[in-house]
């Protein structure tokens, strides 16, 4: 606002438009009309002080601010994507669908710990799957199995 408060010219044209809200020009076009816009010639322009007047009654009103806290939103769930898409990309070779009767190589179980050996990221997730899918295929089988303390 300030930048437009202190524009040199005493119109608006839809290059300064363009460039102020980085639209195209179309969408230039339809912010100019919509402000109360008027054609000289070939030019589409609008009074400076209007078009000043109308953003700040559009910044002030309701549907500004609930598109500004959806844009927040967008943005946050955006960023989530992007986080939990890192994580996706990651390959886990996982065991056959077979039960598997034993803990999967490079897992140790001792009274109150569970130990992994692992050189990567992706066998530390592996042999995580792979014990998860020990445990579900055979639950009861796993507990007798734990070590007591």
């Amino acid at each position: 606002m300030e930048e437009l408060r202190g524009f040199p010219a005493p119109v608006i044209d839809r290059a300064t438009v363009e460039r102020m809200f980085q639209v195209r020009r179309r969408r230039a076009n339809q912010i100019l009309a919509r402000m109360g816009g008027y054609q000289v010639g070939r030019t589409g322009l609008v009074d400076r002080h209007i078009f000043v007047s109308n953003l700040e009654a559009i910044a002030a009103g309701e549907d500004f601010h609930y598109e500004e806290r959806r844009r927040v939103r967008v943005h946050e769930k955006l960023a989530e994507a992007r986080r939990i898409a890192k994580a996706k990309r990651v390959k886990i070779a996982p065991a056959p669908v077979a039960v598997v009767p034993s803990l999967p190589d490079g897992v140790s179980i001792a009274p109150g710990e569970i130990r992994i050996a692992f050189d990567t990221p992706e066998t530390l997730l592996t042999r995580l799957f792979e014990l998860s899918q020990t445990i579900a295929n055979d639950y009861e089988e796993f507990v007798a199995k734990l070590p007591q303390r």
